[in-house]
């Protein structure tokens, strides 16, 4: 996955996604809930697993983008089967 496209009712936007992720909690507390709302399920499952590549590919790296990465995905994994966050 090279980019996400979200497109919406008053525009899109493009994430590069080995760019942006892995991002503060912040960032991504703004963005996932547009994913789940614009984009398909083959795209939020294909974020996913990138998300959880990421986890793995950080640990023992960088231990700043290693905690960011399990954050970001622990946030995606609670927003597939929760949508109480988002409010």
């Amino acid at each position: 996955m090279e980019t996400l496209e979200i497109k919406y009712p008053n525009g899109r936007m493009v994430i590069n996604v080995h760019e942006f992720f892995p991002c503060l909690v912040k960032h991504s507390r703004k963005l996932f809930p547009l994913i789940k709302q614009y984009c398909s399920p083959q795209e939020r499952s294909e974020l996913g697993r990138y998300l959880s590549f990421l986890v793995v590919y950080w640990e023992g790296r960088d231990e700043i983008k290693h905690r960011r990465a399990l954050s970001n995905y622990k946030l995606y994994c609670q927003m597939e089967v929760d949508d109480e966050w988002m409010k």
